[in-house]
């Protein structure tokens, strides 16, 4: 009896000493005057985005990473535009780079017009892996919409990225999932709408994207197209494509492009030249 006593007394003052510490660590938690790291997190904010970074109230908390801020609301300002983030957390990212001297950061970035979640390596070669969910295209900022060269696209996008930013250039490996969507080529009065686009790409430092593969399915046209797109104020293409205008009362519609369409609605053809004066052969 004596030593299930003792037992009992060591289990009840493991418990104790556990609630002590759960309780200094809340109190911690609660009362840390995080507003000293207001500055850290704006411009770590600022090398993410590009932005002008004003952060509302601050709070944190404690984890597995380690100590995270989250700001709510944050207001992200560029030249011609602005984003208001909902909520934004920043904290320590697990990472290898740590040993080489390099930090790493976990952002989560939460806006009406989606979610933009990973990490990123800040400094001289700005990097980020992580992901994009539930992204409304057409609250885009207007500047990242006018980068389209005029074509139009709306739906709702899920991306997988990684990529890198250095000596002026964008450089790495995207995946892009848009669903419920509507597109429409510069000057087209015609907006088609389209089921699901999918597409897996890739960026050189020279501004080149490679298309590794792009599908397209929807009511009125699918297809898939495979090459190459030269990023400049006017782009220049190399792209294999394939179509098929499922619409028999859009069919005519393609002929003024230059497209030939089979009985069954189908062209194969390869689209060069640019923007402002694309050859299809």
């Amino acid at each position: 009896m004596a030593a299930l006593r003792e037992s009992g007394g060591v289990r009840r003052g493991v418990l104790i000493a556990v609630a002590c510490t759960l309780l200094t660590l809340f109190f911690f938690v609660v009362r840390f005057p995080y507003d000293v790291f207001r500055a850290a997190l704006v411009s770590q904010l600022a090398a993410l985005t590009g932005a002008e970074v004003e952060v509302g109230g601050l709070s944190g908390g404690l984890g597995l990473g380690g100590l995270s801020l989250v700001a709510e609301p944050v207001m992200l300002r560029w030249p011609s535009s602005s984003v208001a983030l909902d909520r934004a957390e920043l904290r320590p990212a697990w990472s290898l780079s740590w040993l080489k001297g390099q930090p790493a950061l976990y952002a989560d970035l939460r806006a009406p017009a989606g979610r933009l979640a990973g990490t990123f390596w800040p400094g001289e070669r700005l990097a980020f892996a992580g992901d994009v969910r539930e992204l409304v295209l057409e609250k885009l900022p207007p500047d990242l919409l006018a980068a389209a060269q005029g074509f139009a696209l709306t739906g709702r996008l899920d991306a997988d990225a990684d990529l890198a930013f250095e000596n002026g250039a964008l450089a790495g490996d995207l995946e892009v999932d848009i669903q419920d969507g509507a597109f429409a080529p510069p000057g087209s009065p015609l907006s088609i709408p389209f089921d699901r686009f999918q597409a897996e790409l890739a960026l050189d430092p020279q501004g080149s994207l490679q298309v590794h593969s792009a599908d397209l399915a929807g009511p009125m046209v699918e297809g898939s197209m495979q090459g190459r797109v030269q990023m400049a104020a006017d782009p220049s293409f190399d792209l294999q494509v394939e179509l098929r205008v499922a619409d028999p009362n859009l069919r005519d519609s393609v002929a003024p492009l230059g497209v030939t369409l089979d009985a069954e609605g189908r062209a194969s053809m390869r689209l060069q030249g640019t923007a402002s004066n694309p050859i299809l052969r």
